[in-house]
């Protein structure tokens, strides 16, 4: 397990784990906040005594700090117990450059969900 420390990628080890802190959120938080907050989460990397997570948006990343970092950081320190500390990055290119503008005005190829 030293190994896994080391790595700065997650392997398959530490997405089997990671698949259980999924299984821990979703039990935490129920459903409805998982799907919302925490289903798309990925594990960036779980070395040095950290856990670094991306979430898809800046707001997400914001909201689940604000509300959930402290049972999110119980549910990966009990799958990965090596780490001590978990942070979470905003993805630097989350969606796609926005397409040009057809002629109603409207961007082509993509669909705007409300709060975004």
């Amino acid at each position: 397990m030293a190994e896994e420390s080391q790595s700065s990628k997650p392997g398959s080890d530490q997405s089997r784990r990671f698949q259980r802190v999924r299984k821990r959120l979703r039990l935490e938080f129920g459903d409805d906040l998982y799907a919302a907050w925490f289903s798309r989460l990925e594990l960036t990397r779980a070395s040095d005594g950290e856990a670094l997570l991306a979430a898809p948006t800046k707001f997400m990343k914001l909201w689940i700090e604000t509300h959930f970092l402290k049972g999110l950081r119980a549910c990966v320190i009990a799958e990965f117990n090596d780490i001590d500390s978990v942070s979470i990055a905003a993805a630097e290119n989350p969606v796609a450059p926005h397409a040009p503008l057809g002629q109603e005005g409207m961007a082509t190829g993509g669909s705007m969900a409300a709060g975004d």
